[in-house]
């Protein structure tokens, strides 16, 4: 090729969202990259507010050794900024948490 020849270069655009989603943190690096405390973090995952991945979503980028770390998403994490950003929302997907848990038993709250 010579010197004065220029290679053309094609760049492509990036989907975020699957670059992202590949993106597995454990708890204490979620909470640190959210700047929430890992027992909030915790609070939340147990009361049924956020998720964390199952094992079969990991799809080998993720080894954990130690089955009872939860590990999580992107799709949570951004959950987990929103709910530190706007408590309404927390709120909100808690009330529809009690809501469904109510409705699939026999017992319905009084209104």
């Amino acid at each position: 090729m010579n010197t004065t020849q220029k290679k053309k270069v094609s760049l492509t655009p990036i989907d975020q969202n699957k670059l992202l989603s590949g993106l597995r943190l454990t708890t204490g690096k979620t909470a640190e990259f959210c700047d929430i405390l890992r027992r909030q973090l915790c609070y939340w995952t147990d009361k049924g507010i956020v998720e964390t991945v199952e094992d079969s979503d990991n799809d080998g980028i993720l080894f954990i050794e130690d089955a009872s770390r939860r590990v999580y998403d992107y799709q949570t994490i951004k959950r987990v900024i929103i709910y530190k950003v706007v408590p309404f929302a927390r709120l909100r997907s808690s009330l529809c948490y009690e809501r469904s848990r109510y409705k699939n038993s026999a017992y319905e709250p009084k209104k």
